[in-house]
């Protein structure tokens, strides 16, 4: 059943963004894109500032949970769940999105992130590794929790220090590492 959903939701996306309209009405196909991909997991919503009601129209997954403190909505492929956090003026402007995985993906999922973004540093105090994009507009955290892995996406509306850190690429290998071992004792 996850498969069919899954193929569903990747079908939607190939009909729905498979071509533009110019301005002369024909189609153009859109170029090939050189984005990283990990096959069965799809990053969360991430429109930033998104109420509560455009995240719930957007997100095309089953909604498990409505709250005060988000909305956690059942994941599809690796994901076990999506979860979205609010922030602003009662707590209705997306401020956080999360994906949560099985301990079992940490490779492909540590190397997807690694190749999709631009590796920060990694904290083994909090078991995370933190990553950010080109242009610096987003956080990346991937955490262990328990024998989970959770990718939570930030918007980077403060333009903290953290995010701003020079690179350090050379710390790859002992950040995954580090998640191994951990997996590993879990």
């Amino acid at each position: 059943m996850k498969r069919f959903l899954l193929f569903l939701v990747v079908m939607a996306t190939t009909v729905l963004a498979g071509c533009d309209k110019g301005d002369d009405g024909n189609s153009t196909p859109n170029p090939p894109t050189d984005e990283p991909t990990l096959e069965g997991y799809i990053e969360p919503y991430m429109k930033w500032g998104a109420t509560r009601q455009e995240v719930k129209k957007a997100v095309p997954y089953e909604l498990i949970t409505d709250s005060q403190s988000g909305l956690t909505y059942k994941g599809v492929g690796i994901v076990s769940a999506y979860i979205y956090t609010f922030t602003g003026p009662e707590d209705n402007s997306l401020g956080g999105s999360t994906a949560m995985v099985d301990g079992k993906h940490v490779e492909e999922l540590t190397d997807f992130i690694y190749d999709k973004y631009t590796f920060l540093y990694a904290d083994e105090s909090t078991y995370s590794i933190f990553f950010t994009n080109k242009d610096k507009s987003l956080m990346v955290v991937l955490m262990i929790t328990g024998s989970d892995l959770m990718v939570m996406y930030m918007a980077n509306t403060t333009n903290t220090a953290l995010i701003n850190k020079v690179p350090n690429q050379s710390s790859r290998a002992s950040s995954s590492e580090m998640y191994y071992k951990i997996l590993q004792n879990c």
